[in-house]
């Protein structure tokens, strides 16, 4: 594919849809890689554990408040705490050697469900009952450690005011040693504060006895199936990562191909523009018959034809006559008859008068009748070996015949009979031989008003197509543009590019014959039974000579 700047999306798309092979192949890869991974991969599995959190009543002493929800407590403090070095240490304990407590703390989970207050302790592990224990052995750890928490903070505070009162008590004692009014009066204030004291130091001692810092609601169970690797996430990640290596691939592939496969690299490739785009119905690349161009595709040949007769026409000439339009094909294999075909038929639905010269040895065109051979080789007069065709009234065809004067195309004598043929038309489209199989066309393009090379998509190389215009430009030859055609199948390439009469000729038994094909193969009838024939179809045409019903 040709490497230029300037491939759109439209072109990826088609190289995408050329390697749809290899796209499908690296997604199968990919889903099969992922399939295998799966199998090997340690399974994990998660239990969780949930656990209620109480205020405790004092929140001015713990700190609780101010936290996520709208309670007394705060969530996010106390998932930092789950995750503490303390918390972890004591799991580490709990659960006995070996435990790591670093690990433990990097592979804990802490969630808190919105507006509640609740804390969801989850821990993943190599089997269902590690997981299990693990994280009930972190609630029950997170529990023991907010109880202890609370009654050191309560207890701290409960000590302080004990010492105070005690200081109280032994002021009184003091008082009621030394007597006096003054004595009575201190005495009345202490007990006051003392009172007071033992108004705070109830309350706590009760609250210390009885306080609950939370409770497990949910806990820990073994889990019923493993939480990772997840077959459907394996399973996607692995198609998208082969899908995404397939695009690269194809797209790869399609950029080293160093084959000519859409119109946009064919025009990048030649530097001009493809006058005429592939027709799916005249030059169908399977089957041994082609149905007529449709109407869209006729109306495209037409455009093509006008602007090839402007472009002539702006140039000039200095022959006199006709211009000769040369329609070579590029690569080996290629037959250009079917692009030249549709050229001269649209020059003719346009009104212009128009010779179709089949100058191909190779081609599937008349291989046992007269024709342009024979004008080369023993003088016969063109004219009297053209034949017509009622589907278009405007063209004349000359086919290459069946005498071998392949060694005559690129003499003189050839350029000489072109110069004739131009004073008899106004436009003598001439089908060559492949400028990769033959020197034919480059032979001609000296005397040619306009070449119109005849790429195949999917076949012809760009460095073909550089190779065939660098000589064309050595001739001083005018290229006026390219033609896109189809890439036929194997089945069709090599009989095509074959010389073989009677086959080709059952193959196509409408054809119309001259005047001089119809009387040699009389005579060749009559003289192998005794008797006269009368004159049966014609040879094999070449499979585009349809594009002409329209």
């Amino acid at each position: 594919m040709d490497t230029s700047a300037g491939g759109d999306l439209a072109e990826t798309a088609a190289a995408l849809r050329r390697r749809w092979r290899v796209v499908a192949a690296c997604t199968a890869a990919g889903l099969a890689l992922a399939a295998a991974a799966l199998a090997v991969a340690p399974r994990t599995y998660t239990s969780t554990a949930s656990v209620h959190v109480h205020p405790t009543g004092v929140p001015e002493l713990t700190g609780e408040l101010s936290g996520r929800s709208d309670g007394e407590v705060n969530l996010d403090t106390e998932a930092q705490i789950v995750r503490s070095a303390e918390v972890s240490d004591a799991v580490a304990d709990r659960l006995g050697s070996g435990a790591d407590p670093a690990e433990l703390r990097r592979r804990v989970d802490v969630g808190v469900p919105p507006n509640s207050s609740v804390l969801e302790i989850s821990y993943p592990g190599s089997s269902p009952q590690a997981a299990r224990r693990i994280s009930a052995a972190f609630a029950d750890a997170y529990l023991s450690y907010r109880r202890d928490r609370t009654d050191q903070k309560i207890g701290r505070v409960l000590s302080s005011l004990r010492d105070e009162a005690d200081a109280r008590y032994t002021e009184l004692d003091g008082i009621a040693d030394g007597g006096g009014a003054a004595g009575q009066g201190r005495a009345a204030a202490v007990q006051g504060e003392i009172a007071e004291l033992n108004k705070e130091i109830r309350p706590l001692a009760a609250l210390r006895s009885s306080v609950v810092p939370g409770r497990i609601i949910t806990p820990a169970t073994l889990p019923d199936e493993a939480s990772a690797p997840v077959p459907e996430l394996w399973a996607a990640a692995g198609g998208v990562l082969g899908l995404a290596a397939g695009l690269a691939a194809a797209v790869g592939a399609d950029r080293r191909d160093p084959r000519l496969r859409t119109v946009g690299g064919t025009e990048r490739a030649a530097g001009t523009a493809v006058l005429l785009g592939p027709s799916r119905c005249a030059e169908r690349a399977d089957g041994p018959a082609a149905a007529p161009e449709t109407e869209r595709e006729a109306q495209e040949a037409n455009r093509a034809a006008l602007g090839l007769a402007a472009g002539i026409g702006d140039r000039g000439t200095h022959r006199s006559g006709g211009a000769v339009v040369l329609v070579p094909g590029v690569s080996p294999g290629t037959d250009s008859g079917a692009a030249a075909t549709r050229i001269a038929a649209a020059l003719a639905r346009v009104g212009a008068d128009v010779l179709l010269v089949r100058a191909d040895p190779a081609a599937s065109a008349a291989a046992d009748g007269a024709g342009l051979a024979d004008a080369l080789l023993g003088g016969a007069e063109p004219a009297e070996l053209e034949r017509r065709t009622a589907d278009a009234p405007g063209l004349r065809i000359l086919d290459y015949g069946g005498a071998d004067a392949a060694g005559m195309l690129q003499r003189p004598a050839m350029a000489r009979l072109l110069d004739r043929l131009r004073t008899q038309a106004d436009y003598v489209v001439v089908a060559t031989a492949p400028t990769g199989e033959r020197a034919d066309a480059c032979a001609l393009a000296r005397g040619a008003d306009a070449v119109v090379p005849v790429v195949e998509l999917g076949a012809t190389r760009a460095e073909d197509l550089r190779s065939a215009l660098a000589a064309f430009a050595g001739v001083d030859a005018p290229v006026a543009g390219t033609v896109a055609a189809l890439r036929r199948s194997r089945a069709t390439r090599g009989p095509a590019r074959r010389r073989g009469g009677t086959a080709e000729r059952a193959a196509d038994p409408h054809r119309e014959e001259s005047g001089a094909q119809r009387h040699r193969r009389s005579g060749e009838r009559g003289a192998a039974d005794g008797s006269a024939a009368p004159p049966d179809g014609a040879a094999d045409r070449d499979r585009a000579d349809l594009a002409l019903k329209r």
